[in-house]
This record gives structure tokens, C-alpha cells and sequence, in this order.
């Protein structure tokens, strides 16, 4: 794949490479990015950047984030401490955000976000693009629900604000045989001492089969998921030690 990108000095120096097809790694980041990523021009400063917590995302972050964009476009970013215990690693790059941009990422608007009809298209991106998304925006729930084999009801859940992206992960799942509910969230948050509800979209994926039918097909990256399995796992009857 042959792009005419814009490239700066920066960029020159440190040897910064396009990569020359689609991949899945390509795929899982824009997941991320559609996750909790934001990419932004602010005259000649071109960044992008990723949020998480700075407790239970440090490692993904600083690890196969960081190590996944330095293997495709041999680029490392700057790390940051944020408020309320978040942590950001930002690339400032003009090659890195108009690359990112010919793949299908606008810069972020909540709302009007749409999976790129070449994630779409491929199955193995689809999969690493959810993975992506979920890694980043997801979340898995353990309910305490003490039953004869189990201690934990597992619950894995999306919300976004992307009604067509969460109808596209939904819809693809669904195809796959897992068991999808949707509905609409809506979320309180304040905002200059106002008080909003935006309208949102909720995704989950309910069940002790449907977990493991996402691991087969799916799984997870970010360690706070993977130990929450490993949780989940251990409460089996039996072998938990709790």
C-alpha cells in the first residue's frame, strides 16, 4: 500500500516508516485509538495520543501499545502523568496523524464514528479491532453471583457515544454465534458545574459461555482484563482459595 504522506523533520530523523499493507496490528490500533485514543492539529503540532488509568493500564500502555506502534512505524511515544490517577502516551507526528487519517480515523468526534469499511471487510481485523476497542474502552465484570460451580458471573461491556460502532462490533459478534445485548446509555456527567445526560450506546456480552467463546475467538490484551479472568477462573468450586 503506496501513500503519499506528508512527513516532517521530526519524522525524517527518526525514521519514521509507513507500513506497506494492512494488517491486523494495524486494525487493533485503530481499535485502540476508537477506544480511548484522540488525534489532533493545533497548527504545525500534530498529535495523537491514548488515556488510560495510571494503575491498571500502565503496563498495556507503556508495553504492547507502545511496542505495537514502534514495530509498524518505528516511532516511540512520550509518556505522561495526568489527573485523577490517568496516564497518557502521546506521539507527535505529522506522518503518524495524516497515515492515520488515510486509514479511516478522523480526528475524534464523539458521535460520528464509523469502523472503516477495511476493517469491515477482513475478519482477522475485525477481531483485532474489537480487541483493540475493548482493551481500551471495554470492560469485564465479575458479578457476585454464588452459585454451585461458580462464584462469578462474568459480564464483558462496551459504551460509547458511536451509535454505528457499537451496531458494527454488535452485529459482527452476533454473526459469530456470541449472544449480544444493545441498548441506549445514558450516562450523567457535569460540565462546568451543568449537568448532562449525552446519549450513549451500551454493548454486553452476558455468560460463563459467551466468556469463553470470547476468548476463543477474540481474548484480551490489557492485564486488567486477563486478571480478572484469571479471577473468574480461580472462583471456580473447588479451587478458590477465598
Amino acid at each position: 500500500m503506496m501513500l503519499k504522506i506528508p512527513t516532517s523533520y521530526l519524522d525524517r530523523r527518526i525514521g519514521f516508516k509507513i507500513p506497506q499493507k494492512l494488517s491486523e496490528d494495524l486494525a487493533e490500533i485503530v481499535g485502540i485509538l476508537y477506544g480511548d485514543g484522540h488525534m489532533a492539529r493545533h497548527q504545525k503540532d500534530y498529535i495523537s495520543e491514548i488515556v488510560g488509568h495510571l494503575n491498571l493500564d500502565y503496563d498495556y500502555l507503556t508495553g504492547h501499545v507502545s511496542l505495537l506502534f514502534y514495530k509498524l512505524f518505528n516511532i516511540l511515544p512520550s509518556t505522561y502523568l495526568k489527573k485523577n490517577n490517568a496516564i497518557s502516551i502521546r506521539f507527535r507526528s505529522k506522518a503518524l496523524n495524516y497515515y492515520l487519517e488515510s486509514l479511516g480515523i478522523p480526528p475524534r468526534k464523539k458521535g460520528n464514528l464509523e469502523i472503516p469499511a477495511w476493517i469491515l471487510a477482513d475478519d482477522q481485523f475485525m477481531r483485532s479491532f474489537i480487541r483493540g476497542l475493548i482493551d481500551t474502552d471495554g470492560s469485564l465484570v465479575l458479578l457476585n453471583r454464588k452459585q454451585k460451580k461458580h462464584l462469578f458471573y462474568p459480564r464483558i461491556s462496551l459504551a460509547l457515544n458511536d451509535k454505528d460502532v457499537i451496531a458494527g462490533v454488535a452485529g459482527w459478534l452476533d454473526d459469530k454465534g456470541l449472544n449480544v445485548c444493545t441498548m441506549k446509555d445514558n450516562r450523567k456527567y457535569i460540565y462546568k458545574n451543568e449537568t448532562r445526560w449525552p446519549t450513549g450506546y451500551r454493548l454486553n456480552v452476558n455468560g460463563r459461555k459467551q466468556l469463553e467463546k470470547w476468548m476463543d475467538l477474540i481474548g484480551f490484551r490489557n492485564k486488567k482484563h486477563l486478571d480478572k479472568y484469571i479471577k473468574y477462573k480461580s472462583g471456580l468450586a473447588g479451587t478458590s482459595k477465598s
